[in-house]
Order: structure tokens, then C-alpha cells, then sequence
């Protein structure tokens, strides 16, 4: 997958409350909420991820929050 400046985001995410940087991405089955990921950023398979702020990665099976 080549990413751009506007996020990529796997249609079996939820994002809800987010705001997301250029050139990130959000993988499958992941849910994220109410978080800010920055630029160049990214959040693997099946991470649950809330209230948080990231300028680096979040890794599966990660749980984040």
C-alpha cells in the first residue's frame, strides 16, 4: 500500500473523535478514539487505542490507553 498525504484507513476500522496526521495509516480492525495521531504515524491489526496522543507508532496487539 503506498500511503499520501491523506490518511489511510482500512474500511474495517473505527475511528471516531480523531484526528489523524499526513501520511498515516490505521489497519484493520483496529478502534481508535477520541486520540490525535501525528504525522507519519501509524497503528497496526487489531490495536484498541483511546484518549491518547501519538507522534510514533502503536504496534497489534497493542492495547493503548
Amino acid at each position: 500500500m503506498r500511503l499520501s498525504e491523506a490518511p489511510t484507513v482500512d474500511p474495517t476500522a473505527r475511528v471516531t473523535g480523531t484526528t489523524l496526521g499526513r501520511y498515516t495509516e490505521i489497519a484493520a480492525h483496529t478502534a481508535i478514539a477520541e486520540s490525535t495521531l501525528g504525522d507519519y504515524s501509524y497503528i497496526m491489526e487489531t490495536a484498541t487505542c483511546s484518549t491518547r496522543t501519538w507522534r510514533s507508532s502503536c504496534r497489534s496487539p497493542l492495547r493503548c490507553g
